[in-house]
């Protein structure tokens, strides 16, 4: 390996900004090469306030400049590359970016592109980024969200999981005065949260009908379609029944950005194969020379960032050793209890810490107060 060995991290998110950070922190020999579409990384955890509320927080509280965060590191240690990776070659150990005609070598390579959802690329949805998208300008996709979100008197939120709940919670308070506003929300689930403890769930649906939201489970979307010329949605259901509302907005599953990354890293579902310590695996499950993945885009399926907190560790240890020739290589194990924070509105909130469901009001001082977004720069890799 190079005397200065170079890592290169494509994603510029929770995990990739995190295994930067590490690594400059605690490799002094190490360049770090950082790929991302965007200079900026959104702390996507506040969406459904910066959504509902455009008022709430400042763009520059939720968009974290990556030069910014790492401007104390010289040119020779840390590198910024704006563009989108378009292919990985493990056999010349390279990486082609977009827009830069640029061809890069790397030693160690680590896959941080993260995961998008149905509505940040508006499949079925109005475009809603309560995931980064792949795009240079997503302060322009946010601001067109809000613009959006704020003209609209009738909504349906398809999902029931937290981004749905929280989200509907923000709306109904932000919509309130609002003549002729309704908030529907709908899930396929019998129950809203359904990972979660049922007493959990009870909650969320009584704090949500307390905000005159409308939840509707076991029901099923089949299909969603826009208007062209009065630009409303009219959502069809599993039962043949029709709703027409201004926005319909899905906050339901996750996709893998996984175009760059060659077929036989991917799982049949699209995530890429790691073992327990990321690196990762091809199509006969042997480890793939020099490469690792971390967080969203990864076969593990908890994609919260708490969970890439425990992960980016993991990742730093072995490539440290990698590069030392020995040293510790700790495992991976995802942990079976499951915790979340769900607030629903300003004033309280549901979820489950080590399983027990916390009281309203403990989730609204933790995490309803301002979706931790005094400590955005923090999550996303600064100090």
């Amino acid at each position: 390996m190079a005397s200065k060995p170079t890592v290169i991290i494509i994603g510029g998110s929770f995990a990739g900004l995190g295994v930067a950070k590490s690594l400059l922190t605690e490799l002094p020999s190490v360049k770090v090469i950082l790929i991302n579409p965007s200079e900026k990384a959104f702390f996507c955890i506040a969406a459904p306030r910066i959504f509902a509320d455009p008022d709430s927080f400042a763009p520059n509280q939720y968009l974290i400049d990556i030069k910014d965060t790492f401007q104390k590191y010289q040119s020779s240690r840390f590198e910024f590359v704006q563009g989108s990776a378009t292919t990985i070659d493990p056999t010349s150990k390279t990486v082609s970016v977009s827009d830069t005609n640029v061809t890069l070598h790397y030693d160690i390579l680590v896959i941080a592109s993260g995961s998008t959802t149905a509505s940040a690329i508006g499949k079925d949805s109005a475009v809603v980024l309560f995931k980064s998208a792949n795009t240079e300008d997503i302060q322009s996709l946010i601001r067109s969200g809000q613009e959006e979100i704020a003209s609209a008197k009738t909504f349906l939120i398809i999902g029931g999981g937290p981004v749905g709940v929280e989200f509907a919670g923000e709306l109904a308070e932000a919509v309130q005065g609002r003549a002729g506003a309704k908030v529907i929300l709908v899930t396929q689930s019998d129950r809203l949260l359904s990972p979660l403890k049922e007493t959990a769930s009870t909650r969320a649906r009584r704090l949500l009908e307390d905000k005159n939201i409308s939840v509707q489970t076991q029901r099923k979307v089949l299909h969603v379609v826009q208007d062209s010329i009065t630009k409303k949605w009219t959502a069809t259901f599993d039962d043949g029944d029709e709703l027409t509302v201004d926005l319909c907005i899905s906050t339901t599953g996750v996709l893998p950005n996984n175009s760059f990354i060659p077929a036989e890293f991917l799982s049949e579902s699209g995530w890429v194969k790691v073992n327990d310590a990321f690196k990762v695996q091809n199509g006969t499950n042997q480890t793939v020379d020099s490469v690792y993945a971390v967080g969203d885009i990864t076969t593990y399926p908890d994609r919260l960032a708490s969970k890439i907190r425990e992960q980016v560790p993991i990742v730093t240890a072995h490539i440290k050793a990698d590069i030392a020739g020995s040293g510790a290589r700790p495992t991976y194990a995802a942990k079976g209890s499951l915790m979340m924070l769900v607030p629903v509105g300003r004033s309280g909130g549901t979820g489950q810490l080590f399983g027990w469901a916390p009281w309203s009001w403990l989730v609204s001082r933790i995490k309803g107060k301002d979706y931790f977004i005094s400590q955005a720069a923090s999550f996303l890799g600064g100090s």
